[in-house]
C-alpha cells in the first residue's frame, strides 16, 4: 500500500533557503547608553526586534496590522555574540536574513554593524514563529508569502 504525504507538509522549494539580505538602519539614542557610555547589551535585543519587524514589512507581512490578521513574530530563543561597542550617536545598520524551517517557523540572523568603520559589533541568531494575535495560534505563511523573502 502506497502512502501519500499529507497536503499540509511544507513545500520543499521555499524552505531551508537563505533569504535575501534586509537592511535596517538606526542611530544610538541617549536612552540606549548605560553608565559605561556604550549601548547596554539588552538594547541589542530591541534593535534586533525592530529589524525583525522591518524584514517582515519588506516582505509584505505587516505585523500587528489592523486591516489584516494581526500577526506578530514571537522569539522562542535568541543567542547574542557581543563583539564590539556602539556609543551615543553612532550610526549602525542591521543586516538580516531569514531561513524558514517550516511555514510557521524560522531563524533570523542579524549582524549589527557600526557604519563608521564597518565593524560587526553584535550577532544575533533568533529562533521564532509567527503568531496570529486573534487566535493565539501559530500563523502559517503560504508558499507565496515565503517566496517574497527569497533570492531568486
Amino acid at each position: 500500500m502506497e502512502r501519500k504525504m499529507a497536503d499540509k507538509e511544507s513545500p520543499k522549494n521555499v524552505l531551508n533557503r537563505a533569504s535575501k539580505t534586509f537592511v535596517f538602519e538606526g542611530t544610538v539614542r541617549f536612552s540606549d547608553v548605560d553608565s559605561n557610555r556604550h549601548v547596554n547589551n539588552s538594547v541589542y535585543s530591541t534593535y534586533c526586534e525592530e529589524a525583525t519587524l522591518h524584514v517582515f514589512a519588506c516582505g509584505g507581512v505587516e505585523a500587528l496590522s489592523s486591516d489584516k490578521e494581526p500577526i506578530a513574530p514571537v522569539v522562542r530563543r535568541a543567542e547574542y555574540d557581543y563583539l564590539g561597542e556602539l556609543r551615543y550617536g553612532d550610526a549602525f545598520r542591521i543586516e538580516s536574513t531569514i531561513v524558514f524551517s517550516k511555514p510557521t517557523r524560522g531563524v533570523l540572523n542579524h549582524s549589527v554593524i557600526r557604519k563608521s568603520d564597518g565593524e560587526c559589533v553584535c550577532r544575533c541568531v533568533s529562533h521564532g514563529f509567527w503568531m496570529n494575535l486573534d487566535t493565539n495560534r501559530p500563523h502559517r505563511l503560504s508558499e507565496k508569502e515565503i517566496a517574497v523573502f527569497l533570492d531568486d
